[in-house]
């Protein structure tokens, strides 16, 4: 773009210096020339410049749509569901257990309702004769321990909401929180047994056979801990088993609806047929744009995070249940460019990034077709070859397509230390895909199969066809971190 500036000449000599600016468009090599001119901007040309080229490679931040890189996560994201209790007959038990033989040690008992009805009492957790005992009655809370009550008048708890509850004792001193903001406090009041007990959640056999009508989601016990002593914020992301944890019920569906994720897992007896519920009140995991939710399906967790190479996520023992979806809805006209860094792990091979959906059949990275082959790029065709054997070393991988019909449509390009310098094939078939899945090949949406062992560093998505320079100055940006 043409622009003006001036400078002064003193004793025959002078200096300038020009800072290009950048834009929001990738032009790629750009030449100009600077004329000097004498009195004013119109006045007579006294010298020009020889040629001067800038090349601009740089990725419009406004073009990539989809983030998804390990490197924003310092842990395993997860988001849990809810588990429903009807209000008459359904409630979680665990058998009498020495975890829940307090003391007068420090405790904290934590969990999410999503009331129905507050038409009875709404007990949710009581323990042999010993009862903790949060009761909802108009939306007044209250909770006695051995038949001595305590009422928390001020407390208000709405039917259809989700309400954060923690009961801690800390140094003797027993105070129930609601969303975070102390609501009663008072010092004296026992739950000091120390025998064990009995735990029932959503239910009391005491008054009447109380039932809890809602949803119960995240039920944490912490032994010997006053996880709050002060009012707080609670959490937006699902609760992990910290130091003195002796039970974490999270169900993540229904086959880990009656998972303790504590270290030392109790079981969990489902009366009454509860039933599972996708319904959480933790916020969603995005990738780092916001554009898209990200979906774990880890019941029996087999993808981790890792703070190698920055971070990545790792599958080593890959199995049908265990995949990360996200992403966009691409068709065969859109142009897009897909990017990867990813790794096999040298164990079982088989397909790393794929469509979300059956059709159209979308495959990048690895295939563990005839062993397990990388520098995969498929879009209802390959676009580059098939046949490379994988190994272990870190690559990068994009896959382009145009929006276009032509014998150019969709490219490939792939690197490890080296930026691409050219394609790495070239097809008239890109498809595009429906969401995006990882470590296997969608089934139905609990299922994959041909499942991988592999790392994944990030999977990226531009809403264009990156240029070749573009994909290098990609390159260029993240090859230190793995390693090249």
């Amino acid at each position: 773009m043409p622009a003006n500036g001036s400078f002064t000449i003193t004793s025959n000599a002078g200096s300038f210096v020009i800072n290009p600016t950048a834009d929001l468009t990738t032009e790629g090599a750009e030449t100009f020339t600077v004329s000097i001119r004498t009195g004013s901007i119109t006045g007579p040309i006294v010298a020009t410049s020889n040629t001067i080229t800038v090349n601009d490679t740089s990725v419009p931040s406004t073009n990539l749509v989809l983030d998804f890189d390990a490197a924003n996560f310092t842990s395993m994201p997860t988001i849990n569901g809810s588990f429903n209790l009807n209000g008459s007959s359904q409630y979680l038990s665990i058998a009498s257990s020495s975890a829940f033989a307090f003391g007068t040690n420090d405790f904290t008992i934590e969990t999410w309702i999503y009331p129905n009805s507050l038409s009875g009492r709404l007990w949710f957790f009581s323990s042999d004769s010993d009862n903790v005992d949060l009761n909802g009655n108009g939306g007044i809370y209250y909770f006695g321990v051995s038949g001595t009550s305590s009422s928390a008048t001020n407390t208000v708890i709405t039917v259809g909401t989700w309400h954060h509850i923690a009961l801690v004792r800390a140094s003797g001193t027993i105070t129930l929180y609601v969303n975070g903001v102390s609501v009663m406090s008072q010092s004296g009041i026992g739950f000091n047994s120390s025998s064990n007990r009995a735990l029932d959640i959503g239910y009391s056999a005491a008054q009447g056979n109380n039932y809890f009508n809602g949803r119960i989601s995240n039920f944490r016990i912490v032994k010997g801990t006053a996880v709050y002593t002060a009012n707080f914020t609670p959490t937006t992301q699902p609760l992990s088993p910290i130091t003195n944890t002796v039970l974490l019920i999270r169900p993540q569906d229904s086959g880990t609806l009656l998972t303790d994720y504590s270290t030392a897992p109790l079981t969990v007896t489902n009366n009454g047929t509860v039933t599972y519920n996708a319904a959480t009140p933790f916020t969603a995991i995005t990738d780092a744009t916001g554009n898209y939710p990200i979906t774990i399906t880890n019941p029996t967790p087999r993808i981790s995070w890792s703070s190698d190479n920055g971070g990545v996520f790792r599958v080593t023992t890959a199995s049908t249940n265990n995949f990360l979806t996200f992403g966009p809805n691409y068709g065969s006209a859109q142009a897009f460019t897909v990017g990867m860094a990813y790794k096999w792990n040298g164990t079982l091979g088989g397909r790393l990034l794929n469509a979300n959906t059956a059709s159209p059949d979308f495959l990048m990275g690895l295939w563990g077709s005839a062993g397990c082959k990388m520098n995969i790029a498929y879009g209802d065709a390959f676009v580059g070859s098939s046949a490379d054997t994988a190994d272990t070393a870190w690559h990068f991988i994009w896959f382009t397509n145009t929006g276009s019909a032509g014998a150019s449509k969709a490219k490939s390009y792939i690197a490890t230390s080296t930026a691409p310098s050219g394609t790495y094939g070239t097809g008239a078939t890109n498809n595009g895909f429906s969401g995006l899945r990882l470590f296997g090949r969608f089934v139905n949406s609990t299922t994959s199969s041909e499942q991988v062992d592999a790392d994944i560093g990030f999977v990226k998505v531009w809403n264009k066809e990156l240029s070749l320079a573009e994909i290098q100055a990609e390159h260029a940006t993240y090859k230190a971190r793995f390693g090249y």
